[in-house]
């Protein structure tokens, strides 16, 4: 089988945009391999393999509605051919599996534990961080909508990549939370960030946002010492909640992630 042409969706793009760029390319490739040419590549990384999973049924009906209509549909008269709808009647969208893409754009508010390829103690730090932007910012159109892949995927590269420990962010939400609770703190903050990602926006000093947030917390735990007993005690919460998940499948994802990046 070959095509000149197949359809790509929005939802395929959201769900890879957020991966490092080779994993992209794998995907990409993937995908227009067995679109135009009908081969599926082999020895694909984890991350690529388990997208290509979530997307290839999408594909393979593609595929199927494509040969059929090479070959064309029931003559004129036959009692096998297709019914045409009433003008007033709604036209099903075969382009559509709604499996597939509700699969690879879950929405991180309708999670209530961790998936499969993702670090737990990613998942419930994102999970956290999504809980107090709802209660500081109310139920907004993108926090609804927040995408739990890549909210998860920019915890990951908060802590691979950029280096913040896990004891850092504990402390940064408990920082905005105090702020927003009115506990003497600057909101200014609070009103910037709204999600792991801006975090990792940079300012004209090319110095990132997480990074500026750690001299006024450190001021604030100085003059609160009580407050580094309570991030030592969500610290180790976290710690027993990733325990009890740690069978979660995370099939290397993660690690292999840390060395792409």
């Amino acid at each position: 089988m070959e095509r000149d042409s197949f359809i790509f969706y929005k939802s395929f793009y959201e769900a890879i945009k957020g991966m490092p760029r080779d994993i992209q390319g794998e995907i990409y490739t993937a995908i227009m391999e067995y679109s135009l040419y009908g081969n599926e590549i082999e020895n694909l990384k984890p991350i690529a393999k388990s997208v290509m999973v979530l997307i290839k049924p999408q594909l393979e009906a593609n595929n199927k509605r494509y040969n059929n209509g090479k070959k064309g549909g029931a003559p004129v008269g036959n009692k096998n051919a297709k019914k045409q709808p009433k003008n007033n009647q709604k036209q099903p969208n075969d382009n559509v599996n709604d499996n597939v893409i509700k699969d690879i754009n879950i929405k991180l508010i309708s999670l209530v534990k961790p998936i499969d390829f993702t670090k737990p103690i990613y998942y419930f730090i994102a999970k956290s961080y999504h809980k107090l932007f709802l209660d500081i910012n109310g139920e907004t159109k993108t926090l609804i909508e927040a995408k739990a892949h890549k909210w998860i995927d920019d915890v990951r590269k908060l802590i691979e990549i950029d280096k913040v420990s896990i004891r850092s962010l504990i402390a940064i939400k408990y920082y905005f939370e105090c702020s927003h609770k009115g506990d003497r703190v600057d909101n200014f903050w609070t009103n910037t960030i709204k999600s792991p990602a801006s975090l990792r926006k940079k300012n004209k000093e090319d110095v990132y946002y997480w990074d500026m947030i750690t001299k006024p917390i450190k001021k604030w735990l100085s003059d609160n010492p009580n407050k580094e007993l309570e991030i030592d005690r969500r610290l180790k919460n976290l710690n027993d909640l990733v325990e009890k998940h740690k069978d979660t499948n995370t099939d290397n994802l993660t690690n292999l992630k840390n060395k792409n990046n």
